[in-house]
C-alpha cells in the first residue's frame, strides 16, 4: 500500500514531538511515558513502511517496561538518529 507523501511527512513531523517527549521523560525516569510512546510507535511504524523504526520502538517499549535506564537512553539516542535521518 502506497502512503501519500503528505501523510508520510506529517507522520515524520510527529516523530519530532515523540522524541521531545522521550527526552524529557528520560530525564525524570518516567518509564511509563517511554513505554507508551514505544508501544504506539511499534504499532504505526510498519504501516508507514518504517521497519527500522519498528525495531527501535520495540526496544524502547521493552527497556522502559524493564526500567533499564542505560538501554533506554541508548534507544532514545538511536531514535534521535533515526528522526534526524528522515527529517533533516
Amino acid at each position: 500500500m502506497e502512503i501519500p507523501e503528505d501523510l508520510a511527512q506529517n507522520y515524520l513531523r510527529r516523530r519530532l514531538e515523540d522524541l521531545n517527549h522521550l527526552e524529557k521523560a528520560l530525564m525524570i525516569n518516567d518509564f511509563e511515558i517511554c513505554k507508551d510512546i514505544g508501544h504506539r510507535l511499534k504499532g504505526s511504524a510498519k504501516t508507514f513502511g518504517f521497519e527500522d523504526l519498528e525495531e527501535i520502538a520495540s526496544a524502547l517499549e521493552d527497556d522502559a517496561a524493564n526500567e533499564d535506564e542505560i538501554s533506554l537512553a541508548q534507544d532514545v539516542d538511536e531514535f534521535k538518529i533515526w528522526v534526524n535521518k528522515y527529517i533533516n
